[in-house]
């Protein structure tokens, strides 16, 4: 099983009574997660690097070959690595899922 490294994601819709303020600052969270820079030489957010993950690449430098591009200073690795292990995590379950199923 793979830890998961981040917490939880929050509720969709708030409680009633939650005060405006609130409710849009979920909502600024989550866009903010959804097109997080992630390779700030490049412009790689976190869209195009789960696009050239899902189309197979398991390396930074594969992630940025699949955009046409090269590393440059390196600092977004950690962070494309992280994603790619998350992948992987979420396709053994998956996969452990369906050979428990059968």
């Amino acid at each position: 099983m793979c830890a998961e490294p981040f917490p939880p994601d929050p509720p969709r819709h708030p409680a009633p009574g939650t005060p405006v303020t609130t409710r849009l600052t979920i909502s600024r969270k989550s866009l903010q997660i959804i097109l997080m820079i992630i390779c700030v030489c490049r412009g790689l957010n976190t869209s195009k690097v789960t696009d050239a993950i899902a189309a197979g690449a398991r390396s930074p430098r594969a992630v940025h070959a699949h955009h046409d591009t090269t590393i440059n200073c390196g600092k977004c690795c950690e962070t494309v690595c992280g994603m790619i292990r998350e992948t992987q995590c979420a396709e053994a379950e998956r996969a452990s899922a369906l050979v428990a199923a059968e």
